[in-house]
């Protein structure tokens, strides 16, 4: 039992170790395309954003997404959201973005990257966690994504 507990521990840190955080920040203008107004008090917004991208891989993009917000009474229900950036490159990666709670103007959510082209396919399926505020008509957002550390020295732009 000791050294199953060992080779765990061992393992454990080992992979603690090898693990390293991909950290995107963006900027996107956000054109509100279509507001359905329900009797209800329910808003359900349809939106378009469009903006640049860098991260900490070397990588500088544009991004276009589209979107839709669920509000009640000015509250966020719950927001979805899918983009597509392209690097300079010309490498492209598309992504899904959810959160849900009371804040419209700032939160926290959780990313997924769905696609993306021959150079980038080994970021399919990894998680983010992100945070995202609005000003004005613009959205800031930052997110972190744990990836391993053989696949953030593959893509690292040297």
């Amino acid at each position: 039992m000791r050294i199953f507990i060992v080779i765990f521990f061992y393992f454990f840190l080992l992979h603690l170790t090898s693990a390293k955080t991909l950290i995107i920040d963006s900027a996107s203008k956000i054109t509100n395309d279509q507001v359905f107004n329900l009797n209800n008090g329910m808003k359900i917004i349809a939106f378009h954003l469009e903006g640049h991208t860098k991260n900490n891989l070397g990588y500088y993009g544009q991004s276009k997404c589209n979107g839709i917000r669920e509000m009640q009474d000015d509250k966020l229900l719950k927001l979805n959201v899918f983009c597509e950036i392209i690097f300079q490159d010309g490498s492209k990666i598309w992504s899904k973005s959810e959160r849900s709670g009371e804040l419209n103007q700032a939160g926290v959510g959780r990313s997924i990257f769905i696609d993306a082209s021959s150079k980038l396919k080994s970021l399919i399926g990894t998680e983010c966690i992100y945070a995202v505020n609005k000003v004005l008509n613009s959205d800031f957002f930052k997110a972190k994504c744990k990836i391993s550390e053989e696949i953030f020295n593959k893509l690292k732009i040297q």
